[in-house]
């Protein structure tokens, strides 16, 4: 939700960002209780992920790179000083580790920042038991970019049809007509689904989309 990106224009509209100042302390906070953030930035041409070197006790980075590096990710970038090769907008910083480091870290956050960020925290259905904590702007939700692109294009949400399997999803199910979960969402969405389909591993929901298309074509 913090940025919208035109597959076919290729244009980028920076929806809401984190202050250049306020990225500087939560990088530094989040630094001083061991793990060190990614950055997800905007340089003005292209997305950028940005990372310090990884920690090699930390498995749930190691598996995040990886997974990205095999599907050929290249907004990746290792970087000495993050902080000083950002060049554009911070959309978030994402944290990820053991729940036993990531839960200081968001009590403190909480503490100190309540209502200047917004925080999502899950464990990593693919890699348990790693957990991510991310960081974005108060602005920053599919929903409101969602809204957004509707009024754009002149669409009702309650003629939206949206997919989710994530808590950060919330927003968007109770803003669309239909909300459809996979069947490895967390409890917590499930409980906001109009529908459940297989998981993401089976190609679910393209297999949704084929088949709904093919019903209303008749």
């Amino acid at each position: 939700g913090a940025l919208l990106y035109h597959p076919a224009t290729g244009r980028r509209e920076v929806l809401a960002e984190l202050e250049r100042t306020l990225v500087e302390e939560l990088y530094e906070l989040a630094c001083g209780h061991g793990c060190a953030p990614l950055i997800s930035c905007w340089d003005g041409r292209t997305d950028a992920i940005l990372h310090a070197p990884a920690d090699p006790a930390n498995g749930g980075l190691a598996w995040f790179l990886a997974d990205r590096e095999r599907a050929g990710d290249r907004r990746l970038s290792e970087c000495a000083g993050p902080l000083a090769a950002i060049t554009g907008p911070v959309a978030a910083l994402s944290l990820i580790h053991r729940r036993e480091s990531l839960e200081p870290i968001r009590d403190e956050l909480t503490a100190r920042y309540d209502g200047r960020i917004l925080l999502h925290w899950y464990e990593n259905m693919y890699e348990a038991p790693w957990h991510w904590l991310t960081i974005h702007p108060t602005g920053a939700t599919k929903a409101r970019a969602i809204e957004i692109l509707a009024a754009e294009l002149g669409v009702d949400a309650s003629e939206l049809v949206v997919f989710g399997d994530h808590d950060n999803d919330i927003p968007m199910f109770e803003l669309a007509g239909r909300a459809v979960a996979v069947a490895n969402a967390t409890a917590s969405l499930k409980r906001h689904a109009d529908e459940m389909i297989g998981p993401h591993t089976a190609d679910a929901v393209v297999k949704y989309i084929g088949e709904d298309w093919r019903a209303r074509r008749g």
